[in-house]
Order: structure tokens, then C-alpha cells, then sequence
């Protein structure tokens, strides 16, 4: 029997360590007293541990220091008590690395009840111990993305039921979750106002069952106060092994913030967008490599270029290798991080030299970093016009004071001579004729240099008014050679003049046009050295008459031909400073010619080679003649004027006209003169003192016949303002003193028309 019970014993141990081992355990063995005394071979071969190591207490060597107190307090308390051992604790294997390890031991004992023997064995926890701790670690994750206060999570059963819902939601919508928790996710409160909404809503669900992965969109909606939000919105399905949903995970991402920025971020761009598209100057954005990022219209526009040849390229093909050299500099510096401003000439092969402002800025990413640069680009190519332009209008400004200093000394210089003469007596007749003929020329002279300067200023400002009638051309430049014989005179120069057989008529201003013939004149005698040819013709020529000037003078410069008509435009290769005069005789000329609707052109192979000026003025259509005025004989003129000298010497030269004249020293006696002489003609002063010509003018209409009488203004005020308050006060016509001879020559020839004019009136502002 004993044997019997010896070999079951042996052969139930056998089968405890065969199942032992097929679990992987280590087992051991110890004395009622709990201290080895004899080696363990699976410790040994777990741990590395010797027999001679692991006796006594020395097995708690290969437990982890921080659980190996623990360790034999529980164990020893195990063993005083009797009772079974469980424990968990980390042992060290023989290669070195801590497993988590499940200790269990019992006692075994006698038929009495005493202790033999403890048995024990070790499984390793170490994996299953690693897979909680993630399997916690990923709860908690859970929880804090579903607790997340800016995330809306729900989880949802495969019918759409709500499982479970995350505290953020039922914060922001103000629900318990058992009023909602199994209930259906699209019946939620949150949602039954906004249809829109749930059937986006309804959308992904599909969504997410057609395809892996999530579902997501983004809404806008409004909330119960009126307010706009928006929402980042997910879901997704969440299947098992087969395939098969399990829950529908829905979230939802409060983004409304992130939207009024991208909004206003977008507003910003697009106004930034049109400003730099209608922005008069250029914008460019380049990297740090010379590549345009981006450009605006008006860039293309300097550049010549469009913006599809631009933007995306490098700066060498658009504005050349050399302009990227000249301002290499520059651009240097601001990807230093400075702001830089300059002026600069630049080359565009398409659009030609451009003077541009460019400043260039530091382009810094959002760290500070400098990334590129920033061009603002104007061109200033007309504004640099404008400037070089007044700058050379400021210079013959200052140029036409000097001139006009010495030119008005000219005339002055023999005219006080000839008083200082007339004053010291002594003189016979033939010198006091000289000096007279003299200071006649020289007055001549110096009324035509102010009433030049006055002409310059109506003609600019837009005061001449053509008096135009049916005229012959050949008479017209007679006319103006008869007036520049004393430039001939004076130079010495011979004149060649070449002039239709038959009449050539056109519609013209006869006085403007004499004016046009000798400036031109004038101005040939001027440039040209003494004792040299001029020429002047009139044709027809390609249906236009043509007046041309031709000299073998100083010529001009062919860089000057066309500012030789500017107002005080000087050449500069004259020949002497007092000869070139006030630079305003062929803007004239222009003006002149161009308010008949012609055109004026001056030619010239150079300096030295001599001038041509060519006038074109257009003809008019075939008709008759307009018949010529038969000069009325011996008329009679009052001459008004409380200046004797005045009044006398305008009445010596109306008689040497053949006009019977008569002169009257003030309104009174112009009143008594004229009741028994009663004249046709008066020339009335206005600035009288005992009566003034107003007063005057009104009481001779007064007279028997005084409605039929010419009354003509004679007062030294010329201006629009002054020739209508003459004509309102009922005087017929507004002259300047002094009175040209010929102007009085060609009143005298009108008075037989129907409504007596005077040739000479064309002017807005009265005449000289």
C-alpha cells in the first residue's frame, strides 16, 4: 500500500510540473520555514541565479529593489501564517531585463495537518501588464477627447441612438444626458431647429457607410439669438473584424473664431487685391532667388509686359541683366532688412526709358525671417517731363528779363538822347528833323515791343477774335514787307519776294495776317548776318496758300525745330545776344496762323545752313468777291481829349488822311464844337476831368444826328471788361492809345458801310 501511495504521489507530481511547464511557469519548492534549502532548477534557469545564490533568502536578490521589501514581508507574513501566498512583483531574468511576474504559493501538508512543504510557481504577467496599462491609457486619452471642451463628441449606436455623449456637449446645449442618451442622434434638441444642418447631418452618416474613413463638412448655422457660427463636423463608422458598424463616432469642432479670421483675412485680401489691381503705381512681390512672386496691372504696364510674361519669372528676363546689376544695391540692402528709396533710369526693351521711383521694402515671414522683397514702383517719366519742362520755361523766363532789360534800353537810350538834344537848343532845323525822325523810329520801335508783350498775353489767354473777310494774299504780304522795310534797312539785307500773277483770295483777318508775314520777316532779318538773302513767297500748294520765309541766316539746331515756336524760346547758337529779341514774335506766328485753321512749320538742315518757315493756311470755297468799300472824301472827326498834345497831333494826322478834323479840350466845348460842325467821326476821351467821356457820349447822341454818329472810346485801358463798359455806355469802338496810322487809314476807309467797323478791332481785349 505504501508503494501504491509513493507511486501516485510521484506520478500526480509529474503531472503538476507537465502542466507547469506547459504554461511557462517557473515553479519552485521550500521548507515549512519558507527558506530555500535546496536549489530550484527553473529559478535558476529563469533568474540565472546559483543554488549557492538563491539559498536562504537570497532568491529575493532577483526581485526589483523597489518591490523587494514588499516582497518579504508578504512572504514571510504567508509562512507565520500558514495561509496561501499571492503576489505580484517584478523578478529579474538572466538576461538582465525586470518581468512582471504573478507569484502564487500554497502550503501542502501531512495527514495531521502539519507543513511539509510549500510549492509555488511564477507566470509572466509582463505583456498582459503592459496591454492594461495601454488599454487605461487609451480610456483616459477617450475620455479627454471626449470630455474636450471645444470638441463635440457623441458616440452612436449602428441605428443612430445616442450611446454616450461627451460633457462639452451637453454644456453647450444645455441638456441632462438622460434625456438624451438612447434617443435618436438627429431628433436631438440641438438640431431640431436647424433642417438644414440635420440634413447635412444625414449626408455624412451616408457618407461614412459608402467610404473609410471620415465624413466631414463644414456649416454654417444660427443659433437661437441670432448669432452666426460655424462648425467643423465628423463622422465616422466604426466597424468591427467582419466589417460591421459598430458605432458611428459623430464630432463636432467649434470654429467660428477660425472662420471670422479666415473671413476678414479673405475681405483683407481681396481689397488689398483691388488696390494693388487699380493702383496707379506698380506692386511687385520677389523672393529672395530674384523670382516675381506676384505683380499688379500697373507693373505690366511700365514693363510693357503681361502679367503672364512676369510673374513666376526671374527679374533677369524682364528687365535685363543690366538693370538687375544697377539696382543689385539696392535690393541688397532691404534683404538686409532696411527700407530703401530711390530714383532711377531704366531700360524696358518694350516701352522704351522709364524714370521710376522705386522703394523697396523687407518681405518677412512669420517668424521675422526676410523672405524676399517688396517693390513699389512709380513711374515718374512725365512727371520728369513736366519738371525738365518748367525748368526750361523758369530759364527762358529769366532769360526773357534780361532780354527784355537790354531791348527796352535799346529804343529809351536814343529817344532820351534826342530830348536831352531838344532840351540843351542850338540845334538847326535839319539836326531837330534828324531827331525827330529819330525818336520816331525808336517810339515805333518801343510801342511794338509792348504791344508784342501784350499780344503774348490775350493770345494766351484766348482773347483775339479774327475780324476775317475775302483778302488777297499778294496784298497781305506787300502789306507785311511795306512794315519790315526798317528791319532791311537796318541790316542791310537783300529780300527776294516771289508772288502769284492772278489773285489768290482766302477768308482771312487782314491785320493777323500782315502780323504773321513780318514777324517772320523780323525774325528772318534777326538770325541772319548782315548783308544776307531772304526770300518770301505765296503760292498754291496741294489746295492749301502757302507763305514761305527763306533765309541763309544762323539756321537752327534740328534739335530745336520744333520748340522754336515756344513763347520766349531762344537758339542757342546766335550769333549776338542783342540780335535774338524776346522770343516771342514766332509763337505769335503759331497762335495766328493756328486760329485761321492753318498750320506752321520751320526747317532747317542745321546750324549755319540757313532757315524756312512755311505757313499753310486753308482756301476757301469759289465764290464772288466780296466788293471793297469806296473811301468816303474829306470826313468830318471831332477829336475830344483835355491833353492838348494829344488832341492836336491826333488831329494833324487825321488832315494828313484828308479828314476834316477838329479838336475839342474837354466835354463842354466837344458839345459846342460839334452842335454847329457836326461831325461824323468823334474820338472821345474818357478820363476827362470837367466832363468824362460817358457823360460826354450821352449828350452828343443827344444832339440833332448825334444817333448817327461813330463814336470811338480813345483811352489807355484795353480789357474785355473795359471795351464792354464803353459799348454799353453806346460808343461804337474801343481803341488804345497811341493810334496807329493805319488803323485810323482803314477807319476812315469803312465809314461808307452800312455799319462802320474798324479793321484793326479783332481783339476781345481793344487793340493797340
Amino acid at each position: 500500500m505504501q508503494n501504491q501511495a509513493e507511486t501516485e504521489a510521484r506520478s500526480s507530481e509529474l503531472r503538476l510540473r507537465a502542466l507547469v511547464n506547459a504554461v511557462g511557469a517557473v515553479s519552485w519548492t521550500c521548507p515549512p520555514s519558507g527558506r530555500v534549502d535546496e536549489p530550484q532548477a527553473d529559478w535558476m534557469a529563469f533568474t540565472g541565479q546559483t543554488g549557492e545564490e538563491m539559498m536562504g533568502d537570497g532568491w529575493l536578490h532577483a526581485v526589483h529593489p523597489e518591490d523587494r521589501v514588499a516582497t518579504a514581508s508578504a512572504w514571510r507574513a504567508a509562512v507565520a501564517q500558514g495561509e496561501s501566498y499571492q503576489n505580484e512583483q517584478r523578478i529579474r531574468r538572466h538576461d538582465g531585463e525586470w518581468r512582471w511576474m504573478s507569484v502564487r504559493a500554497a502550503p501542502i501538508r501531512d495527514a495531521e495537518g502539519e507543513i511539509v512543504e510549500w510549492f509555488g510557481i511564477c507566470i509572466d504577467i509582463t505583456e498582459s501588464k503592459q496591454a492594461m496599462r495601454a488599454l487605461r491609457a487609451s480610456e483616459r486619452r477617450r475620455r479627454a477627447i471626449f470630455d474636450y471642451q471645444f470638441l463635440y463628441t457623441t458616440l452612436l449606436s449602428p441605428e443612430g441612438r445616442i450611446v454616450e455623449i461627451s460633457d462639452s456637449v451637453l454644456r453647450g446645449t444645455g441638456v441632462a444626458a438622460e434625456d438624451v442618451i438612447g434617443e435618436f442622434f438627429l431628433d436631438s434638441p440641438w438640431l431640431r431647429d436647424l433642417p438644414e444642418v440635420r440634413a447635412r447631418w444625414r449626408r455624412q452618416f451616408e457618407e461614412a457607410l459608402e467610404r473609410p474613413g471620415a465624413s466631414r463638412d463644414e456649416v454654417e448655422y444660427q443659433t437661437s439669438d441670432g448669432a452666426v457660427r460655424y462648425a467643423l463636423n465628423a463622422v465616422t463608422a466604426l466597424r468591427d473584424d467582419e466589417g460591421q458598424v459598430e458605432f458611428f463616432l459623430c464630432e463636432g469642432l467649434d470654429i467660428t473664431d477660425r472662420k471670422r479670421t479666415e473671413n476678414a483675412l479673405r475681405e483683407s485680401e481681396e481689397r488689398l487685391r483691388r488696390v494693388s489691381n487699380n493702383a496707379d503705381v506698380g506692386l511687385i512681390r520677389c523672393s529672395r532667388d530674384w523670382v516675381y512672386l506676384s505683380a499688379n496691372p500697373a507693373y505690366a504696364k511700365i514693363t510693357g509686359k503681361p502679367l503672364a510674361q512676369i510673374i513666376g519669372r526671374p527679374l533677369v528676363e524682364v528687365v535685363g541683366a543690366e538693370t538687375c546689376e544697377r539696382i543689385r544695391p539696392y535690393v541688397e540692402r532691404a534683404l538686409r532688412g532696411e527700407n530703401v528709396v530711390y530714383e532711377a533710369e531704366v531700360p524696358f526693351s518694350d516701352t522704351g526709358q522709364r524714370y521710376l521711383r522705386i522703394s523697396y521694402t523687407p518681405d518677412c515671414d512669420a517668424e521675422g525671417r526676410v523672405v524676399g522683397w517688396v517693390a513699389c514702383v512709380t513711374d515718374i517719366t512725365d512727371r520728369k517731363a513736366v519738371e525738365d519742362a518748367l525748368r526750361l520755361v523758369d530759364r527762358r523766363k529769366d532769360e526773357f528779363l534780361a532780354m527784355l532789360a537790354h531791348e527796352l534800353r535799346n529804343p529809351l537810350a536814343p529817344i532820351v538822347n534826342g530830348l536831352q538834344i531838344l532840351q540843351a537848343g542850338g540845334a538847326d532845323a535839319s539836326k531837330t528833323l534828324r531827331v525827330y525822325e529819330m525818336m520816331a523810329r525808336q517810339a515805333s520801335h518801343l510801342v511794338r515791343l509792348v504791344d508784342d508783350l501784350l499780344e503774348v498775353s490775350r493770345v494766351n489767354q484766348g482773347l483775339i477774335e479774327l475780324r476775317t473777310e475775302r483778302i488777297d494774299l499778294a496784298q497781305a504780304v506787300n502789306d507785311g514787307v511795306a512794315a519790315s522795310q526798317s528791319f532791311f534797312a537796318e541790316f542791310g539785307h537783300r529780300l527776294t519776294i516771289s508772288l502769284p500773277s492772278e489773285s489768290l483770295l482766302l477768308d482771312a483777318d487782314p491785320t493777323r495776317l500782315v502780323q504773321v508775314v513780318t514777324n517772320l520777316l523780323s525774325n528772318a532779318c534777326k538770325f541772319t548776318e548782315p548783308g544776307g538773302r531772304i526770300e518770301i513767297s505765296a503760292r498754291v500748294e496741294d489746295g492749301y496758300a502757302v507763305i514761305r520765309v527763306r533765309d541763309n541766316g544762323i539756321g537752327v539746331p534740328k534739335s530745336q525745330l520744333t520748340r522754336v515756336f515756344d513763347l520766349f524760346s531762344q537758339i542757342d547758337n546766335s550769333f549776338g545776344h542783342s540780335k535774338r529779341g524776346l522770343g516771342v514774335g514766332l509763337a505769335l506766328v503759331r497762335k495766328l496762323v493756328e486760329l485761321h485753321g492753318g498750320q506752321v512749320e520751320a526747317r532747317s538742315e542745321g546750324s549755319g545752313l540757313g532757315s524756312e518757315f512755311i505757313v499753310r493756311l486753308p482756301l476757301p470755297d469759289a465764290e464772288t468777291a466780296k466788293p471793297t468799300a469806296n473811301l468816303f472824301a474829306a470826313p468830318r472827326v471831332l477829336v475830344v481829349d483835355d491833353n492838348r498834345d494829344v488832341a492836336d497831333s491826333l488831329t494833324l494826322l487825321l488832315e494828313t488822311l484828308d479828314a476834316n478834323a477838329r479838336a475839342a479840350y474837354g466835354g463842354q466845348s466837344a458839345l459846342q464844337i460839334a452842335a454847329a460842325f457836326k461831325p461824323e467821326v468823334v474820338f472821345l476821351d474818357l478820363m476827362m476831368p470837367d466832363m468824362d467821356g460817358y457823360e460826354t457820349a450821352s449828350r452828343l447822341r443827344q444832339l440833332p444826328g448825334g444817333r448817327d454818329l461813330l463814336l470811338i472810346a480813345l483811352t489807355g485801358f484795353g480789357q474785355a471788361k473795359h471795351r464792354l463798359s464803353t459799348l454799353e455806355a453806346g460808343f461804337d469802338e474801343h481803341l488804345r492809345k497811341p493810334v496807329e496810322f493805319k488803323v485810323l487809314q482803314e477807319l476812315l476807309g469803312s465809314l461808307r458801310r452800312t455799319k462802320p467797323v474798324c479793321s484793326s478791332l479783332e481783339l476781345k481785349d481793344a487793340p493797340n
